[in-house]
């Protein structure tokens, strides 16, 4: 009777240490989904700076990193005001190109003379479309696109009577 005692003893504290294993495991389990969960994952992003080999219009979605936190730039481009004989001019389309080959870009001014354009950072020509009456003489204009900075630019333009 002895022997089956402490065999019951024996079979109860095994019971009693793999029970306690079982807690131990699944309180850890539970803190880790828990600690998981909490935690947001940052997938990797690119710079939105473009290699010279890139062109200003392949730039990734306006997005850089910084250590844990994305953050949006702020916009660059070229905005001003097409003149003609000191006088705005409506309607005039622009041509914008960079050392880039087969990078062209148009914009057309506005009723007031005016135009905005979003570029990458870089040097751009802009010169008279085509379209445009050929009586007009002005241009090309060189102008530097900064990152974050819409450049302002006054284009003046002349009527050159034929």
């Amino acid at each position: 009777m002895n022997q089956n005692f402490d065999k019951i003893r024996f079979e109860k504290g095994f019971v009693s240490v793999i029970l306690a294993v079982v807690i131990v495991l699944a309180v850890g389990a539970v803190g880790y989904f828990a600690w998981v969960k909490k935690s947001k994952p940052v997938a990797p992003q690119s710079t939105a700076t473009p290699s010279p080999s890139q062109s200003p219009s392949s730039t990734p979605a306006n997005l850089k990193t910084t250590t844990n936190k994305i953050v949006p730039l702020q916009k660059s481009g070229i905005k001003g005001t097409v003149m003609l004989n000191d006088k705005p001019l409506a309607k005039f389309t622009l041509n914008i190109t960079n050392e880039i080959p087969d990078f062209s870009k148009q914009v057309t001014t506005d009723d007031h003379g005016q135009f905005q354009i979003e570029l990458s950072p870089g040097q751009y020509v802009i010169a008279p479309g085509n379209g445009n009456s050929q009586d007009t003489e002005g241009g090309p204009f060189s102008v530097e696109v900064k990152p974050g900075i819409f450049k302002e630019a006054k284009l003046q333009f002349s009527f050159h009577a034929p």
